[in-house]
Formats: C-alpha cells, structure tokens, sequence
C-alpha cells in the first residue's frame, strides 16, 4: 500500500519551500522539474503525492 503525503511532509523531505515545489509544475518555470512526481487531487483545494515518489525523487536528484 502506498502512503500519501501532504504539503508540509514534501515540503520537510524534498527541502523546498511551497512556491518552488509548486513552481516544478511549470514548463516556463526557472525551477520547472519534468521528473518531480505528479499531484494526486484530493479534492477541490486538496493536493497529495505519493510519499515514496517523493523519496525516490530526492534520492535520485542528488549531484554525487
């Protein structure tokens, strides 16, 4: 079973504040991130990721 996270959980994991994690979303963005995982609706304000995409996303976007 997956886990879903919500913005304060992603934001702490990834290290980004709410504007640069919700810029990632943007092609015309500076911070636009094609890789970053997709928002699951929750309702009609309501967003969630999915918690081990989030994880992977931060582990693989490390420079070694």
């Amino acid at each position: 079973p997956f886990r879903l996270a919500r913005l304060q959980k992603v934001q702490g994991v990834a290290g980004l504040g709410p504007s640069t994690l919700f810029a990632k979303y943007g092609p015309s963005s500076p911070c636009f991130d094609p890789t970053f995982p997709k928002r699951v609706r929750l309702g009609l304000r309501s967003v969630g990721w999915i918690e081990s995409e989030v994880v992977d996303w931060v582990q693989n976007s490390r420079v070694h």
